[in-house]
């Protein structure tokens, strides 16, 4: 079951029943434990079939029970939260945006010739807190992205009890690569020969994740990655960092553009990889692009990896 703030408050009535009872046989005045006592109106569970419901914790396939502890105000209920509370989640909401989000992918991948499981959905958590990732892993999901190390090592923490599969989506500074690499099951934006080359050494002492390499082509000078041209041109020193498996290609398009704008930057990573790999004289089997904005172009090119965050989490936060 995924602990919420109600489960917090199911607590707190027990603890406020033993003590008042215990009060009572003592013969003690109990009216501010009472007091304490009729706070607020606790369901013990939520199934997902109970509907939207502000705090929503999940218990597949269980139904809902509910006992009378009256709410006096939302704000005495909101004091007895959790430390790590954040604040309403829509259940509901979270698992219409991600069966949406599948059938999306789903149809984009028919479009272009191949089957939905050709096409992995890495949900991006970037920010979103504790709470809202476990309802997400409660839907099924297993595949979770993150942008920083140091968020991803606080949320591999937090949610060790959790079967994931973590990626690093985003810039890995060499400093921060030996903590982070047995954390994750894939490295999407190795951005630089000289991080290629520290992942190659880091490989002598612990086990390292598939990588893929990111290529700048949408020619913001704000992004990290190879340029077509510099890729093509370091493609032989990549043959000496053989300890590190790089299996494809990422990258991001430009800010401000949508699906279709977005397409031209999408269709050149897959040529650039096609290239890539003759002259490497090896099989790149992925390309990680695409966002909420953008993601059905990016199957429709040829994505197998996406990475999608905003459109997951839209209107699940209170």
């Amino acid at each position: 079951m995924l602990v919420s703030f109600l489960e917090c408050l199911s607590s707190e009535y027990k603890l406020a029943h033993h003590e008042l009872t215990e009060n009572a046989d003592r013969g003690k005045d109990a009216k501010d434990d009472e007091k304490r006592l009729h706070c607020c109106e606790v369901p013990e569970r939520i199934g997902v079939g109970f509907g939207v419901y502000p705090f929503s914790i999940i218990e597949p396939g269980r139904n809902v029970t509910t006992r009378p502890l009256r709410l006096k105000s939302l704000r005495a209920a909101w004091r007895m939260r959790p430390s790590h509370y954040t604040g309403l989640m829509d259940v509901k909401r979270l698992e219409s945006n991600w069966t949406g989000l599948c059938e999306r992918v789903a149809e984009a991948a028919r479009r272009s010739g191949r089957e939905p499981g050709d096409v992995l959905i890495v949900a991006v958590t970037k920010l979103r807190p504790a709470e809202e990732v476990r309802a997400l892993v409660g839907l099924g999901v297993r595949d979770l992205g993150e942008n920083y190390p140091q968020e991803l090592w606080r949320k591999a923490e937090e949610l060790s009890d959790l079967n994931v599969h973590w990626h690093l989506i985003g810039h890995l500074q060499t400093n921060k690569a030996k903590k982070t690499l047995p954390m994750v099951r894939f490295v999407h934006a190795v951005d630089s020969l000289k991080l290629l080359r520290t992942l190659n050494d880091l490989a002598e002492t612990i086990s390292l994740p598939p990588v893929c390499l990111q290529v700048n082509t949408s020619g913001e000078e704000s992004k990290h990655g190879w340029t077509p041209r510099e890729i093509m041109d370091d493609a032989e020193a990549f043959a000496a960092c053989g300890r590190v498996t790089v299996v494809g290609l990422m990258t991001m398009a430009a800010l401000g553009t949508d699906a279709e704008t977005a397409r031209p930057m999408f269709a050149a990573l897959r040529r650039l990889r096609d290239e890539l790999q003759t002259r490497m004289g090896r099989r790149l089997e992925h390309l990680s692009m695409g966002m909420s904005n953008d993601f059905e172009a990016a199957v429709e090119e040829g994505a197998t990896l996406v990475r999608v965050g905003s459109l997951i989490f839209e209107g699940v936060s209170g």
